[in-house]
């Protein structure tokens, strides 16, 4: 079981000659993840709320491909989360706009309690990952600010996580 929203997969090369790999991560119902690009044998998956009830049973599975083609997948790994969307995260998110956006994006510091008690003091900062789990942007949070306002123009579009302090929330970049 992890109690975590960020998980790595880590798998052994078998094939020889490996130009790709093809990861899939799937509960009962359905898949909800597939990349098929992947050039390293590891890979961090970040879980959000749209994929479902969070303590689901999960599988991954992967595949190589070689100048043969795909090859067999493997074994399916099986894995279980323990993960709730706390009031705090959605309270975050609410503090967060445009949702979706194109240039620049805001959060409200003043009205987001949760920040109010964790505090903005001198050190803390910003972070912005994307779906990889590598962060692609940090800014310090001035002390005294109500707001913080990113240029977020140069990033591409897609899905991102916003983290303060240990709060995380999403936001889509258009």
């Amino acid at each position: 079981v992890f109690y975590t929203d960020t998980i790595r997969f880590i798998w052994r090369s078998s094939a020889p000659f490996v130009k790709n790999y093809h990861l899939e991560i799937f509960n009962d119902n359905k898949v909800f993840f597939g990349k098929a690009d992947l050039t390293d044998t590891s890979f961090v998956f970040i879980f959000d709320s749209l994929i479902g009830d969070f303590s689901d049973n999960y599988y991954w599975k992967v595949r190589a491909s070689n100048s043969s083609g795909w090859g067999e997948w493997s074994t399916q790994f099986k894995f279980k989360t323990d993960l709730k969307v706390s009031i705090s995260e959605l309270e975050l998110s609410n503090n967060i706009y445009p949702n979706p956006v194109s240039e620049y994006i805001e959060i409200n510091l003043d009205r987001c309690a949760t920040l109010s008690k964790f505090g903005t003091s001198e050190g803390n900062e910003i972070k912005i990952y994307n779906t990889f789990g590598e962060c692609v942007m940090t800014e310090p949070i001035h002390p005294i600010t109500s707001s913080h306002r990113m240029n977020i123009e140069h990033l591409p579009i897609g899905l991102y996580f916003i983290q303060i302090g240990d709060k995380f929330a999403k936001f889509v970049k258009e």
